[in-house]
């Protein structure tokens, strides 16, 4: 009878040793997709950065004229940014629709937003950064991307 106990022991200890090495290593394995999608949308972001600029100009055209509500926003563009200046807000003010206003001003403000832009309206701000954009595509397109790149 002892014997018996002690190889059920055995067994259970093998088993309990089993279920966690798999569950160790299912972990890793959530870790590594986390990196591998992690890197998928880093460079996204860096090939939205390195558009040609009439391709970044007109993705930034189509994003501004959907973002503007009243047409007398404020734009803060990136403390590198370029390729959205006074000509371009220009064109913008002159493509809005009815019922906006068409006053839309290049801010003097600049901040670290990495590509894209923020309209701001008093203390309203709406944030049409390439970060929180990507960021946005990241949450609704994980589950997606992780069963294309690992269900194969």
């Amino acid at each position: 009878q002892t014997e018996i106990l002690a190889e059920k022991a055995a067994k259970d200890k093998k088993t309990h040793l089993l279920t966690s090495a798999k569950m160790e290593i299912a972990k890793q394995f959530l870790g590594e997709k986390r990196k591998i999608l992690d890197e998928v949308f880093a460079r996204a972001q860096q090939k939205l950065q390195n558009l040609p600029d009439d391709d970044y100009r007109k993705l930034m055209t189509k994003l501004m004229l959907e973002a503007v509500e009243t047409g007398d926003e404020e734009v803060i563009v990136d403390n590198n940014e370029k390729r959205i200046d006074q000509e371009f807000i220009k064109q913008i003010n002159q493509q809005l629709g009815s019922g906006q206003k068409g006053n839309l001003k290049l801010s003097d403000e600049r901040q670290n937003i990495g590509g894209g832009f923020i309209l701001k309206r008093g203390k309203i701000k709406n944030n049409v950064s390439l970060q929180v954009l990507l960021s946005q595509a990241q949450k609704e397109l994980e589950i997606e991307l992780a069963k294309e790149l690992f269900e194969r």
